[in-house]
């Protein structure tokens, strides 16, 4: 029973192969020599086996490229990330094309930033703003609505640099915004330290002017026919010297001498101006160096006892070198300078030369 049963298994299965074989076409020698089919590639160990049923070569080359995402710069395409100007195109990082000579670029839709031809609503910077308005689409802290400091960058896109508030520009105490710098310009001092009004205070004279004896400013000549001269300054910077010198003439007389040299301040806020008069020469001080605020030189002396006036007015011969109204006319030198220890202020003084007053 069971090789009869093995006989009819076996019966049926060159039955059911012959049908197959009959019904593919493939029964007979002619058929497998005309090349009609490719047996296709050995299967697990040499094994003929069937053909694989998946489309023909052509339809695989048509087959729709998978979406990477958007073409954006810094977006993710695919598994991969574009930075700078460049943008994702079929998983790769290409960049923006170059803008012409001129800074234009071929589409309308393209706008020249960096030298690069990019979409008008790129935000390359990552600054909130479109490339359509940003003027530098490599940095996030210059764009429309940015507050420019003093770096000679215009951050806003305004078409000016450094041309916000003063105050804005430079921290309180470092200057005024110049070239693209917090500084002073040469002579001006930043003395209330307030960036609202920058270097506030400018040098009276300037640096190099009038700075000692030699250099000293020349006021003219002061006749004691009442002739006088004025000059302000305001002795900057701090622990600076300013001269000056006049030359005083005495007219001659014939009964009173009015030759009067006066020199004294007008204007000395807070009293912190003080002035040492020489006369003849730099070294030749008159009445010491003690901080005067005035300074006399008068030939109208009053010698003598009761109402009686004898020295140069009326002119005499009483007393030798004093009555004789003799020519007294010399030059003077004037130096002012800042108390010790006094508030530093922009505030100047007013200094006046007079003669035969």
């Amino acid at each position: 029973m069971i090789v009869s049963s093995l006989v009819r298994f076996f019966c049926f299965a060159s039955c059911v192969l012959a049908a197959s074989a009959c019904a593919s076409g493939s029964g007979s020698d002619s058929s497998r020599d005309s090349g009609l089919h490719d047996a296709g590639p050995p299967h697990d160990g040499g094994d003929a086996g069937p053909r694989d049923s998946g489309p023909p070569v052509d339809a695989r080359i048509d087959m729709p490229i998978p979406d990477l995402g958007p073409d954006i710069p810094g977006a993710m395409c695919g598994a991969v990330t574009c930075m700078g100007f460049e943008y994702c195109s079929m998983g790769r990082c290409m960049p923006y094309p170059g803008c012409a000579p001129d800074g234009s670029c071929t589409e309308g839709t393209d706008i020249c930033r960096s030298r690069h031809c990019v979409p008008r609503t790129a935000d390359l910077d990552g600054d909130g703003v479109t490339a359509a308005t940003d003027c530098d689409e490599t940095d996030p802290t210059i764009h429309p609505g940015a507050v420019d400091i003093c770096d000679g960058i215009d951050q806003d896109c305004n078409g000016a640099v450094d041309d916000a508030p003063a105050a804005l520009l430079c921290a309180p105490g470092t200057g005024t915004c110049m070239m693209g710098h917090c500084a002073c310009p040469p002579d001006h001092f930043d003395l209330d330290l307030l960036a609202s009004n920058g270097c506030e205070c400018a040098a009276m004279p300037g640096a190099g002017g009038a700075a000692d004896c030699a250099s000293a400013q020349d006021l003219g000549v002061v006749s004691d026919s009442g002739q006088m001269a004025t000059v302000s300054g305001n002795a900057l910077p701090l622990g600076r010297e300013v001269w000056y010198r006049f030359h005083a003439v005495d007219t001659p007389d014939s009964s009173c001498d009015t030759f009067n040299v006066h020199v004294f301040f007008t204007s000395n806020p807070s009293s912190v101006f003080e002035l040492t008069v020489f006369r003849g020469m730099c070294g030749a001080v008159e009445c010491g160096d003690t901080g005067f605020a005035e300074y006399n030189f008068n030939t109208h002396l009053s010698m003598g006892s009761g109402t009686a006036a004898i020295g140069q007015c009326p002119c005499g011969t009483g007393i030798v070198g004093v009555n004789n109204c003799t020519d007294e006319s010399n030059d003077f030198f004037v130096r002012v300078r800042r108390k010790a220890g006094s508030a530093v202020t922009c505030d100047g003084y007013v200094l006046e030369v007079s003669n035969g007053l």
